[in-house]
């Protein structure tokens, strides 16, 4: 995977199964993926054997492949032929490599050989041991984990400081004047192409480096580990930019596409990962025990965190350690359908969660009592909203209906008629006087005291998200603006009390999906139908940075005091984003709760039940008191 691609596809050989976003390759096929959406675009040839790894050329033309046989063989794209076939030498590859001008190819084991990619030719060998190589840009060196070598003699040039551990990822930059070696201690050396001098080294990674790969300008490098990272680096600077990902388990294989916009990972349990380049990963994540609907909730001050699973098991996290605190069993008829709202009640240790079925109950937090059973829609819901006060409780369904409830009660106070399609987000202002709902090219807005219709907007794009900011971003004693987010990609800002348009943000998203406000009106969150969050800042109506992480559709929340941003989708995974570093205490913290996650999942996986983990973790001698504990209580939330 190491050939840097074009941003719009990605090419995939099968080993016995592999995930490509939703999809399981069978064995032996080489196939074509849409590299920004994960979509299947065709299969590029049917091999024989299962295939053992492959790479792409620079230009995208042809894919080299060796199979479980060792045998190698060089594939069109374009036609899925076979341009010409190696056997097998008794040597297992271990890695391979084009040229960028696509005149040669090399394949490692113990040796690299140099092949002429028109037919296969033998043109050099370099001895190469254990490790990984790479070709510069211009095809003339290559670079081992201990010198450089001219790839048309095999001569050795240069012969570089590299002591200690051995180097299992190798890769020259693009203008030739830098190697870097990922070695298996965790650390990436850089030395100076020229001499050979090492130059400085890289600490992050906590554990062997399995791929790295240097930007189109050289300026930056990225690297995979089997510590589960993709991280991105500043190579002049010497320091680590970002985490750009974590998979479930080792990551092996690396793709940078020419403009650093899209990085592909491959991991042993997730398959092929697609990360945008310049996106800010999440801090943390949290796994469901099934596919999470797409909605979160911040609980008690922002301290926890709670979603709803495919199998309507709710799900209570602690939002600063990821340690699953409760789980509580929802509405069962809600297996297996889209209805897993949840929302905090603004000042009560209370949530809201609407049932597929148009139900709708409002529970503790702690115990998961149901404390108030409202009346129903007809229809499943699609929103839910507290008024700011929390005595009422908004709801809007697909039979295109919006119920007001008492909360103490749980008594209708009336209904309204929404627009003549079904409704997606409803919302009140920050001062209880109105509440607005939108679908397609009308949003509405009701006195929120008696529901008599106050305002009509027309957009002339549709609008799936609407809401009300705390105060104006330019004003602080001016009223809340309503905020409406277009499947054009706009979101449109009005003045409720006139109707008047007030301004449009436009950003890279195409269709806006949610909006948040943060307390102090001054930020925005959109959620984008590219599975993306933008961060906007409205005092110069500018995006700040965008959250990518989710494979599928997600919704989000965030923390009372703004630091930090809940997103819950339905590959499984709530993500929490944080405004400040956390310490090294709380990270060593996270990676035990992590753990005992693996460990306890381990024996779910293997069809015990409650109490027969329990046990097995009991019976565990090679835990250590600590992490023993931490496995206990996380499999005693698990909910039967």
């Amino acid at each position: 995977m190491k050939a840097v691609q074009d941003a719009a596809a990605g090419v995939t050989a099968s080993l016995p199964s592999t995930p490509v976003g939703d999809e399981v390759l069978p064995a032996g096929v080489v196939a074509e993926w849409d590299a920004t959406t994960g979509k299947f675009l065709r299969t590029i040839a049917e091999l024989d054997q299962p295939l053992w790894m492959g790479a792409l050329s620079h230009d995208g033309t042809r894919y080299v492949v060796t199979d479980k046989t060792y045998r190698l063989m060089m594939l069109s794209v374009e036609t899925g032929k076979i341009l010409w076939t190696l056997d097998p030498d008794g040597n297992r590859y271990n890695a391979m490599r084009f040229s960028a001008d696509g005149k040669k190819v090399a394949t490692g084991s113990n040796v690299v050989k140099i092949l002429n990619c028109g037919d296969g030719e033998l043109l050099s060998t370099i001895p190469l041991g254990t490790g990984d190589y790479d070709f510069s840009r211009d095809g003339k060196i290559v670079a081992t984990q201990s010198a450089i070598y001219d790839a048309t003699s095999g001569a050795p040039l240069v012969e570089l400081e590299n002591t200690g551990a051995i180097s299992f990822a190798v890769a020259i930059s693009p203008d030739a004047k830098l190697v870097a070696t990922g070695r298996a201690d965790g650390e990436i050396w850089l030395f100076a192409a020229d001499s050979g001098q090492k130059l400085m080294q890289l600490e992050g990674h906590t554990a062997m480096l399995a791929e790295i790969a240097f930007s189109s300008d050289s300026s930056q490098l990225f690297s995979t580990s089997v510590d589960t990272t993709v991280r991105l680096w500043d190579v002049a600077a010497g320091k680590q930019l970002r985490v750009l990902g974590d998979h479930d388990d080792q990551v092996y294989h690396l793709a940078v596409n020419a403009d650093a916009s899209l990085v592909a990972s491959f991991g042993i349990s997730n398959g092929v990962l697609v990360w945008a380049g310049d996106a800010t990963p999440p801090n943390l994540t949290m796994y469901g025990s099934a596919g999470l609907y797409p909605t979160v909730a911040f609980l008690d001050s922002g301290r926890e965190v709670v979603a709803k699973d495919a199998k309507s098991i709710i799900h209570v996290w602690n939002a600063r350690t990821g340690q699953e605190l409760r789980e509580f069993v929802g509405h069962t008829d809600d297996a297996g359908h889209m209805g897993g709202l949840v929302v905090a009640h603004p000042n009560r240790p209370w949530f809201a969660t609407g049932g597929a079925m148009g139900e709708i109950d409002i529970m503790h937090t702690q115990t998961g009592e149901v404390v108030r059973t409202i009346g129903k829609h007809s229809k499943r819901l699609n929103d839910m909203a507290f008024s700011p006060h929390g005595d009422r409780l908004a709801t809007a369904g697909l039979d295109s209906k919006i119920a007001v409830w008492n909360v103490e009660t749980g008594e209708s106070i009336y209904e309204l008629d929404g627009p003549r399609s079904n409704l997606n987000q409803v919302d009140y202002s920050p001062d209880e006087k109105w509440i607005a709902a939108s679908l397609d090219r009308t949003t509405k807005i009701w006195h929120a005291e008696d529901g008599q219709l106050f305002r009509t907007i027309e957009t002339e794009p549709m609008v799936d998200s609407i809401a009300f900011s705390p105060i104006s971003p330019a004003d602080d004693k001016s009223p809340s603006q309503l905020a409406c987010g277009c499947r054009n990609g706009e979101i449109l800002f009005f003045d409720p009390a006139s109707g008047a348009q007030l301004r449009t943000l436009k950003g890279r998203a195409s269709w806006i999906m949610g909006l948040r406000f943060s307390r102090d009106g001054k930020r925005l969150w959109s959620m984008g139908v590219d599975q993306s969050l933008t961060v906007w800042n409205l005092e110069t109506d500018t995006e700040l940075l965008a959250l990518r992480g989710h494979r599928q559709y997600f919704g989000f929340d965030a923390s009372p005091d703004g630091r930090t941003i809940a997103t819950a989708s339905a590959d499984g995974t709530v993500k929490l984003w944080e405004t400040e570093a956390p310490s090294l205490e709380l990270l060593a913290e996270r990676r035990r709760v992590d753990r005992a996650r693996r460990i306890v999942n381990r024996h779910y996986s293997n069809g015990l039940a409650r109490q027969q983990v329990v046990d097995a973790i009991l019976a565990e001698h090679s835990l250590d008191e600590a992490t023993r504990e931490l496995c206990l209580r996380t499999a005693r939330v698990r909910a039967d």
